[in-house]
């Protein structure tokens, strides 16, 4: 039951964050990036990759109806990777336990917002 409430705004997240290039593209490319091995997070990327729920839920009409979407799954043993894969926009999507997301957040707090973008 609480995959189905994340894995929603997490799918559509991620096509809104494709829109703009979905329409000049036919295949958009989403990187996933999950913590498989770390306890508090192992079932959030198992389930849904296993499950298939973003494939699952992805838009397949209207303007998506000649749009392919390519997961990339990528597997880290820690946070700090998933972080990096984010800010380098190779990583649209992040799982990762409690703690790096704390400093997560934290640390772009003391980002002034002009340089986040």
């Amino acid at each position: 039951m609480g995959i189905r409430y994340f894995a929603g705004p997490a799918i559509v997240t991620a096509a809104l964050l494709y829109a703009g290039a979905a329409a000049a593209q036919t295949t958009v490319t989403i990187g996933i990036g999950t913590q498989d091995t770390t306890t508090n997070t192992v079932t959030t990327g198992t389930i849904i990759r296993e499950l298939k729920l973003f494939e699952k839920h992805l838009p397949k009409d209207g303007k998506y109806a000649n749009i392919k979407f390519q997961l990339e799954w990528n597997n880290f043993t820690s946070g700090p990777p998933v972080t990096n894969g984010m800010m380098a926009n190779k990583l649209q999507i992040g799982m990762m336990g409690d703690y790096p997301l704390v400093v997560n957040g934290f640390t772009s707090r003391a980002i002034p917002r002009a340089r986040r973008s």
